[in-house]
């Protein structure tokens, strides 16, 4: 039986223009329903392995999997991949349609993805708003009348709306303050936990609540230079380049 969640295996990517690999060699397993995290400075490759996983650029050699099917393998496996992912971007409010109300872009997937009923849609919008703290007035707003936080947790609730397999998330926090950043983060864990959908974060932010029990990639310059399997504190980083991202904090 293929062992279920997420595998990469020797995987590579050469974009057009590149002068060597964006990305090379990087291993690495997850179970369902876990969590990896990518760290390093810009550069190090995290959005790349991300564009990966979401499909948007193919691998030039090695092999992804999920729960052990190839999104490349076919035009139907990747759209069948894509309808199992939430995606959560950095900026909160270049992510919506700033003429759509924020409730109906939450709705949104479910009635496009799985034809669910506009009202029914709705509902369960206002519903995941709600548990990821914003209320039903608000929910009714546009973008532009709500704060950066408060648009992050829209676009976190668009995301796992669907029940997704897999959220990918690039920096979701970075544009709002530690305080709302670390608030936001309780309640997108708890819902993932909720829904038993894994996480794949690409975060600068060694101190972000998601590193704990997950599974971290150290990236620098495309290749992995250190992989913790269970992430508890930072003694659980050896290399000398983790060692200087976790002086860099303190």
């Amino acid at each position: 039986m293929e062992r279920l969640g997420l595998d990469i295996q020797g995987l590579e990517v050469r974009l057009p223009g590149a002068s060597g690999s964006t990305l090379s060699g990087i291993n690495v397993q997850v179970d369902a329903g876990a969590r990896l995290v990518l760290v390093g400075e810009s550069g190090a490759g995290k959005t790349t392995l991300l564009n990966v996983l979401s499909g948007a650029v193919t691998p030039s050699a090695g092999t992804v999997t999920f729960d052990g099917v190839s999104p490349f393998a076919t035009a139907g496996a990747l759209r069948g991949h894509r309808r199992g992912l939430g995606i959560v971007l950095q900026s909160p409010v270049g992510s919506l349609d700033p003429r759509q109300r924020c409730v109906d872009a939450v709705a949104e997937p479910l009635v496009v993805r799985s034809q669910t009923p506009k009202n029914e849609a709705l509902e369960r919008a206002f519903e995941e708003l709600e548990a990821l703290g914003l209320s039903a007035d608000e929910a009714c707003r546009l973008p532009g009348a709500l704060s950066g936080g408060q648009c992050q947790r829209v676009a976190v609730a668009r995301a796992l709306i669907g029940r997704p397999r897999w959220v990918l998330a690039d920096e979701p926090t970075a544009s709002l303050d530690p305080h709302v950043g670390g608030e936001l983060w309780v309640a997108f864990l708890e819902r993932l936990s909720e829904s038993a959908s894994g996480l794949v974060l690409a975060t600068h932010d060694l101190l972000s609540p998601a590193l704990n029990g997950a599974t971290v990639l150290v990236l620098r310059g495309g290749l992995c230079v250190e992989t913790v399997q269970r992430f508890e504190s930072m003694e659980d980083f050896h290399h000398p380049y983790s060692r200087e991202l976790v002086e860099a904090i303190r």
